[in-house]
């Protein structure tokens, strides 16, 4: 699956255009061109992204650090 986005900044984190997903004002030619093995690229990708920005870990340790640095 390849994720067409908004263009917005929380999305930005998130999907490089036309690396692993794409924004929605884009040429989506490009798409109609990829075949398995490139599709399968970008899964990996994405997983990649998820798994250093999208966990409940990551999420959680971000937030510890924040409330120690307000000495909360």
């Amino acid at each position: 699956m390849l994720p067409i986005v908004s263009s917005l900044p929380a999305k930005r984190e998130w999907i490089s255009d036309r690396v692993n997903g794409a924004y929605y004002k884009s040429d989506f030619n490009f798409i109609l061109d990829k075949d398995q093995k490139v599709l399968d690229r970008v899964a990996e990708i994405n997983k990649s992204v998820i798994l250093k920005k999208g966990t409940v870990e990551v999420a959680y340790n971000k937030f510890t650090n924040i409330y120690k640095e307000l000495g909360i």
